[in-house]
């Protein structure tokens, strides 16, 4: 009985690690959200689709900029990154798993 327990608990720990958005080794959607918002209150603007999340680690020429608003690169926790996409709404897509975060402008 106490194995069947065990391996209970061990499986809702996995999936419960599983639908987490962020681990030790990627960064969850909110983390960018945040370095988007501080970009936002510098710049008065989000950045374009084409300047992308780059335009949080070097200034593609914007008037205001004052980041860095984030260091290296942008990998989610599956082992792919974070795409990142402006269409009158935020988009961050994961580019391995379905997990997608909008929010409006």
């Amino acid at each position: 009985m106490k194995v069947i327990f065990v391996t209970i608990g061990a499986a809702l720990t996995l999936l419960f690690l599983g639908c987490s958005t962020t681990n030790r080794q990627g960064f969850s959607s909110g983390d960018i959200m945040e370095a988007l918002n501080n970009f936002e209150a510098d710049c008065a603007r989000f950045p374009t689709t084409a300047e992308g999340l780059s335009a949080l680690v070097a200034n593609p020429g914007v008037v205001g900029w004052k980041g860095p608003y984030w260091e290296g690169s942008f990998p989610d926790r599956w082992g792919g990154t974070w795409r990142y996409e402006n269409t009158g709404g935020l988009m961050l897509r994961s580019t391995r798993i379905s997990v997608t975060r909008t929010q409006s402008n």
